[in-house]
Formats: structure tokens, C-alpha cells, sequence
């Protein structure tokens, strides 16, 4: 019995030697790709030197006292508009009623049946009024504008038949045109109508400050042009275009900017230099945006772009 342990035992081993040596004359098999990117990849990570891993530290400690300072930078620009809002909406209230009271003291002397004035006075007091009405009007712009920035002005955004919207406002500024002898048309490109998305009060005040601009900027027996058409942006651009002294290629830029009237403040035209930087900002309010063409001597015209939109049911 022993002896057959031994022959299994032998012919066991024999077996494994046999096993063994049919592996070793196994081809190996081929790698994929994908392990031969990670073998490659751990060969990098590990540098090729017995399993260490070399990491490499940088020091952000620079980039993040810049990215700081940055954030502070613009909290405190946020709150300094803030409080300049804030003190010019207070400080605007406050004149507003004194100048009320002037511009009321004023008419009551000047149609006064009982005590009618000589030249002399009815000239001074035309020149308080057209004074205060100068004063308010500021006050107004310079109210909206506090407004616009604290983000206070909300819109209704709503269908806005443009012929009408145009007529109306151009039926407001005809006084002021033929004070001016100027001229105003309006030019359609089709008969049909065309609506925009606008809020109608905002929309007829950036109409309101164009046309007067291009009124007052005009010379006499000059004109003024409102016409409007189709972008291949789907947007609807309105130009008011207009024969006055135009403006230089190097005031365009800054055109829009709050009480920037560039050379006309020397004119005798009166204005507050706001309502370029108001229309600015409500066309932007309503998804839409502003610019001018314009050459020195030759006359401007502004534009304005707002989305287009389809007729209420």
C-alpha cells in the first residue's frame, strides 16, 4: 500500500512539473489599450522608481489675497452707489418742493388781472419760470436715474403698436418743432403694423428725449426723420435721424454717458445730460439697447433696438 502512496505521489508531481512547463510555453496575452494608458499613466504618477508618488505643491496664497481684494473692491463700489442713490433721491424730494412753490408764485404773478405786470417784470418772471421748469426737469432725470440704479423701476413688458407709440410722441414734441422750425416725418417702410416688446411709459419717454434731442441740436428750417425696420436678428430698429450738427468720432464714446453734453453746454441749449444715460439704461431694462451714426456737420442719427413681438389677441 505504501508503495502505490509513492506511485501517486510521484505521478502527482510529474503531472505539476508538466502543468508548470505547458504555462511557461503559453503565449501571454496581449494588453489593451486601456492598460496600457493606466500602466503608462501609474508610470508617470509613480515616476518609475519603485512605487513612489512625487507631488508637486503651489503656493496660491498671492492669487487668493488678489481674488480678495477684488471682492472687497466691489462690495464697497455697490454700497458707494447705493448711498450716492440713496442722497440723491433724498436731496431731489427736497428741491422739488421749494421749486413747486417758485414755479406756482410765478404764474400767479403772471396772470394776475388785478395787478398786471409792465415788460419789465413779465420778462423777469418768464425767465424764473423757464428757470424752475430747468430745475425740475434736472430733478425728474436726475430721480429717474437714482431710480434706474437702485433697480426700483419695474417694467411691463407688453405688446406695443410702434406707428402709434411714434405718432403719439411726435404729437407731444410738434410745439417744440415749430418753435425750432424744424421739420419732423415719419417715414414707414410698410403699411403693416409693427409691435415691439416695451413697456409703453418707458418706451415713449426714450422716444420723448431722441426726437427733442434732435429737435434742439437741429438749425432752422432743418428736419428730422423717424423710420423703423427689420433686423435679420428679429429685433426692430428705430432711427431718428436728423440734420443738426452732428458728432465727432471722438465724443461718440462717451455720448451716454451721464452729464456728458460734450461741446453743446456752451450752445445756450439747455439740458441736464442725463436723459441719453436714462434711455440707456430702460432700453437695456427692456432686453433692448441703444446707438448712434453720426459724422461732425452732417447730422446723427440715434437708434434704438427692441425685441419684436406680435399684435395682442
Amino acid at each position: 500500500m505504501s508503495n502505490e502512496k509513492t506511485k501517486n505521489e510521484g505521478s502527482g508531481s510529474k503531472q505539476e512539473k508538466k502543468a508548470a512547463a505547458s504555462e511557461k510555453n503559453e503565449p501571454a496575452l496581449e494588453k489593451s489599450p486601456s492598460d496600457k494608458t493606466d500602466e503608462q499613466s501609474r508610470q508617470r504618477l509613480t515616476g518609475n522608481d519603485g512605487g513612489r508618488c512625487h507631488t508637486m505643491m503651489i503656493d496660491i496664497a498671492e492669487r487668493k489675497k488678489y481674488e480678495d481684494e477684488l471682492i472687497l473692491a466691489r462690495n464697497v463700489a455697490e454700497q458707494a452707489s447705493q448711498v450716492k442713490s440713496q442722497i440723491i433721491s433724498r436731496m431731489s424730494h427736497e428741491f422739488r418742493t421749494p421749486l413747486n412753490a417758485i414755479s406756482g408764485f410765478a404764474q400767479m404773478l403772471e396772470v394776475n388781472p388785478e395787478e398786471p405786470l409792465s415788460d419789465w417784470q413779465k420778462q423777469k418772471v418768464e425767465q424764473i419760470l423757464k428757470s424752475s421748469d430747468h430745475l425740475l426737469e434736472l430733478v425728474n432725470d436726475l430721480l429717474d436715474l437714482a431710480a434706474i440704479e437702485a433697480s426700483k423701476i419695474k417694467m411691463h413688458l407688453q405688446p406695443v403698436n410702434l406707428m402709434m407709440h411714434v405718432q403719439e410722441s411726435l404729437d407731444l414734441m410738434q410745439p417744440l418743432a415749430d418753435k425750432h422750425q424744424v421739420t419732423v416725418r415719419i417715414t414707414r417702410a410698410s403699411s403693416a403694423e409693427q409691435y415691439v416688446q416695451a413697456d409703453r411709459i418707458r418706451l415713449k419717454q426714450v422716444l420723448l428725449n431722441l426726437i427733442s434731442n434732435a429737435i434742439k441740436y437741429n438749425h432752422p428750417n432743418g428736419s428730422v426723420n423717424i423710420s423703423w425696420l427689420l433686423t435679420s436678428a428679429g429685433t426692430v430698429r428705430i432711427n431718428i435721424t436728423d440734420t443738426g450738427t452732428g458728432i465727432s468720432e471722438v465724443d461718440k464714446p462717451s455720448v451716454f454717458e451721464p452729464f456728458n453734453r460734450l461741446y453743446l453746454q456752451d450752445n445756450g441749449i439747455e439740458g441736464s445730460g442725463i436723459g441719453l444715460a436714462i434711455s440707456r439704461q430702460l432700453l437695456e431694462r427692456m432686453d433692448g439697447k441703444i446707438g448712434v451714426i453720426s459724422r461732425l456737420g452732417e447730422g446723427s442719427t440715434f437708434w434704438v433696438e427692441l425685441p419684436r413681438n406680435q399684435p395682442p389677441e
